[in-house]
């Protein structure tokens, strides 16, 4: 869920109340525009997460992008007693900035080891969030202790009178003035760095305050509850919207209407858990698609923002094992057309959408549970090896959504035999 801005609070709650708020202490740190990524250690390995989501992040999704290799390569040569020293409940959470040109925002500096420390989640077994741990110290600790970059703490402590006046002439007459007035955008990081700290010449990853950041995180401590909200530039015009890509749609039309007759059945498949047995039921019917309609995507332009054009978020080949999809997909659109292939039929959609209508969603659906069911029936063909465990999880959650890795794969989990070596 986004953060609200400190600038809603403050035209939405009556005067006092917003004093109130501004009594409290308050950690400011500097929100980077990035990745976020997650690490947990468990008893066999360690998992890996992108953004807030509870379910690890698989050699499915590592297929699609190659965007969290670096961190997670990264992790993986951390020291031993410092991943044992990690506790199983903790899911430390990092902003992950692993090259300049992905970030909307231009900085200066990628973060030490392109990963910075921001907050660590205290978990039950279930993978839900008891409490979330933001102290700077226990941060900084950490942080040293995983070799990454700190949060970068512009303050923390209690506003004076001065700075919570300072805050609140921001956020009134003079935030609009960023906002409508053809100024300087610049303007807006020094001046919000100043109230908090006027020695202060740099930002997190910039060593100037002359360039634009995203935004200064404040969260306020009432008593066991923190109130977090960001401080932002109006002026700073990001084009963020998302407009129904029309190309994509034609293109997930077509491979709806050719896999509708498509006999899923006849594919034969060796690999021995879920989420490969999946990447080799696609790379079969993407091959035989490409085979018959290759023709249709010449000169074809499936668009996307300038940063996802990066080679972070082109293709991982290392999953794939067909040798004629990886012939196929050295073609960059054709590239492109696999990730759609392998992305739209991982599981069910809940609703239509812009790109899907409700027709479209329900057939979709029925090629899902038709690949779901190739994967996890067992089969008789003797040169197929069938993943056991993995059925026995599929009868438990039928029904369910998304296709998980055994927790045992080393593929997707840094296990505890790679802790002792």
């Amino acid at each position: 869920m986004a953060l609200k801005t400190l600038k809603e609070i403050y035209n939405s709650t009556n005067r006092n109340d917003f004093d109130k708020l501004l009594k409290h202490r308050v950690v400011v740190s500097e929100k980077i525009s990035s990745a976020s990524f997650h690490v947990q250690r468990k008893t066999n390995g360690v998992e890996f997460f992108k953004s807030n989501s509870n379910t690890p992040i698989t050699i499915i999704d590592r297929t699609l992008s190659s965007l969290y290799e670096t961190a997670i390569k990264y992790i993986k040569a951390i020291d031993t007693a410092a991943l044992l020293d990690m506790p199983t409940d903790w899911k430390f959470g990092f902003e992950y900035l692993p090259t300049l040109e992905f970030s909307k925002i231009k900085y200066d500096n990628i973060p030490t080891n392109t990963l910075i420390l921001t907050h660590i989640q205290e978990v039950n077994a279930e993978g839900k969030v008891k409490k979330v741990l933001t102290d700077p110290i226990i941060l900084n600790k950490w942080s040293n202790v995983l070799g990454v970059q700190a949060p970068n703490i512009v303050f923390d402590g209690y506003l004076d009178f001065g700075q919570r006046s300072a805050l609140k002439e921001l956020l009134g007459e003079r935030l609009n003035k960023y906002a409508y007035e053809s100024i300087d955008k610049v303007s807006f990081t020094r001046a919000a760095y100043s109230i908090f700290d006027k020695n202060v010449y740099k930002t997190a990853l910039n060593d100037t305050l002359d360039k634009e950041i995203d935004s200064l995180v404040l969260s306020f401590a009432d008593n066991n509850k923190v109130n977090t909200y960001k401080i932002e530039d109006p002026y700073r015009k990001i084009n963020e919207e998302k407009s129904s890509n029309h190309v994509y749609q034609i293109t997930v039309l077509d491979l709806l209407e050719y896999l509708s007759t498509y006999d899923i059945s006849k594919i034969q498949l060796t690999e021995e858990t879920a989420n490969k047995r999946y990447i080799e039921t696609m790379s079969v019917i993407f091959n035989e698609y490409i085979a018959k309609n290759a023709t249709k995507y010449i000169g074809v332009d499936f668009g996307g923002a300038e940063f996802s054009k990066n080679e972070l978020f082109e293709i991982n080949k290392a999953f794939i094992n067909n040798e004629t999809t990886l012939k196929y997909i050295e073609n960059k659109l054709l590239a492109e057309l696999f990730k759609i292939t392998l992305g739209t039929f991982r599981k069910k959609k809940n609703k239509s959408n812009d790109l899907l209508s409700e027709d479209m969603v329900n057939v979709l659906n029925g090629i899902v549970d038709k690949i779901k069911e190739k994967i996890f029936v067992e089969s008789t063909d003797e040169n197929s090896v069938y993943d056991y465990n993995n059925f026995v999880i599929y009868n438990k959650v039928k029904g369910t959504e998304s296709i998980t890795e055994n927790k045992n794969n080393e593929d997707d989990t840094l296990t505890f035999k790679q802790f002792i070596k």
